[in-house]
């Protein structure tokens, strides 16, 4: 079974898949930029929206294309300039996806006040420096 939702959209819309496919080959064919830039802006773009799973399979796509962690990272470091603490979070959630070595296949939506609220929780009573 795919784990792609666009797969079981297509049974019960196959017209809008079938326009979506033609409109990425269109938008992410080579060019002007190579093709894996054009993934990995993306990449930042839905980093920047805290889309964690087009994302990842984005940064997927930008590793088959030959891109390096470097290559990943700086579009990373462009989503939280323009999306803040919670882009930064959503690229950690990426890199561990894309990187980490017992790689977890529905890894947590963890947001930054979960985060946050843990740790308060955990410092209670002592005082931050």
């Amino acid at each position: 079974m795919s784990t792609n939702p666009l797969d079981f959209y297509k049974e019960f819309d196959p017209k809008v898949i079938e326009s979506f496919n033609r409109l990425q080959d269109l938008v992410l064919c080579e060019g002007a930029l190579p093709q894996k830039s054009k993934v990995l802006i993306a990449m930042a773009i839905d980093v920047e929206q805290s889309a964690l799973q087009g994302a990842t399979a984005l940064g997927r796509r930008a590793l088959k294309l030959g891109a390096t962690k470097e290559e990943i990272i700086e579009p990373l470091r462009v989503a939280y300039y323009v999306g803040g603490n919670r882009a930064l979070f959503t690229s950690a959630q990426v890199l561990q996806n894309l990187f980490k070595q017992d790689k977890n296949p529905n890894p947590p939506t963890t947001s930054s006040e979960t985060i946050l609220s843990d740790t308060k929780s955990k410092n209670d009573g002592k005082k931050e420096p």
